[in-house]
């Protein structure tokens, strides 16, 4: 499995051209547009088309899909948050506003209240296919806390078993109706 993850990697980012600069540009320009969609409050159905859109997208074109979830105009960049790409073992293959967590594995990754919840995220990829988690973040800047929450799909990309999730925060949720399942 570990050897399908670094083919599949090495097909993004050999095949399709995204060199470190080029991606460090596509995610200064994906977080300016994330930035320019925020007015827009994200509901939980949102969420979950575009993830469910994502997934049909990347089963059909598979790792070429990437190209479409970065960059200023992409429908996948909506409502103030974006969606990513990890395999089933937790590494990241696309994150469209942080292309240095590409290839890291994440799977060991605790909020503040000790909950793995990556690994969450890859079991319910795994044993139901789709679903919520919530978890609590951080922001890296202000070390303000708050609630996250994030809808993941497992989905096949070039034959290979992933997950695209999305997340909302506590604030986007308490202008919903949203609870967890």
């Amino acid at each position: 499995m570990i050897r399908i993850g670094c083919v599949l990697f090495t097909l993004v980012y050999t095949c399709f051209g995204q060199t470190s600069d080029t991606l460090n540009s596509m995610a200064r320009e994906s977080e300016l547009y994330r930035s320019s969609t925020a007015s827009i409050n994200p509901t939980p159905q949102m969420v979950v088309n575009r993830v469910t859109e994502a997934c049909q997208l990347v089963e059909k074109e598979g790792v070429k899909a990437f190209q479409q979830f970065r960059g200023k105009g992409s429908t996948f960049i909506f409502a103030g948050t974006y969606l990513w790409v990890s395999d089933l073992n937790g590494k990241m293959l696309m994150q469209p506003l942080k292309p240095k967590m590409e290839n890291q594995n994440l799977s060991a990754l605790k909020d503040s209240n000790g909950k793995r919840f990556v690994l969450e995220m890859i079991n319910i990829a795994k044993q139901r296919g789709d679903g919520w988690v919530d978890y609590t973040w951080t922001m890296p800047h202000t070390k303000e806390q708050f609630l996250k929450l994030t809808y993941v799909k497992k989905c096949l990309c070039n034959g290979i078993e992933v997950f695209i999730g999305c997340s909302i925060d506590d604030k986007m949720v308490h202008q919903t109706s949203y609870s967890i399942e």
